[in-house]
Formats: C-alpha cells, sequence, structure tokens
C-alpha cells in the first residue's frame, strides 16, 4: 500500500499532441502506454507506465520511448 508499480510521465513539454505521440511510441519504438487521458483529471498531459517487470524490461522500453520522441 505505500508503493505503485505505475509511473506517470509528464509529456507536457514534447509540444506534440498526444495522438501523434502515441503514433510515434507504437510505429518507431514498438511501445504501447496508455495516454492518461483515459483515467480523467489532467492526464491528457501524462503517460502511464507500467514498471511491474524486471528492471531491464523497464530500461529496455524507456529506451524504445526515448527514441520515438
Amino acid at each position: 500500500p505505500e508503493s505503485t508499480y505505475l509511473l506517470w510521465l509528464d509529456v507536457s513539454r514534447l509540444n506534440i499532441s498526444m495522438n501523434d505521440l502515441q503514433e510515434r511510441l507504437i510505429k518507431i519504438g514498438n511501445v504501447a502506454i496508455m495516454d492518461g487521458a483515459t483515467y480523467g483529471g489532467n492526464g491528457e498531459l501524462f503517460l502511464r507506465y507500467n514498471i511491474g517487470c524486471p528492471k531491464s524490461k523497464v530500461i529496455e522500453g524507456l529506451n524504445r520511448l526515448m527514441l520515438s520522441i
């Protein structure tokens, strides 16, 4: 209860629409990350990133994410 396996990534400074970002993540980085708008509030400025996996997978996903933006 004192921790989580979900990370919220602030993408507000990328100056790209969420639709374009999602498309790039899928086509370039082969990464599927949930748009935070799905969860309400100001979620449209965030991506939800699941880190409930081995550290090597978290790092690989982050590297592919960075290649996409």
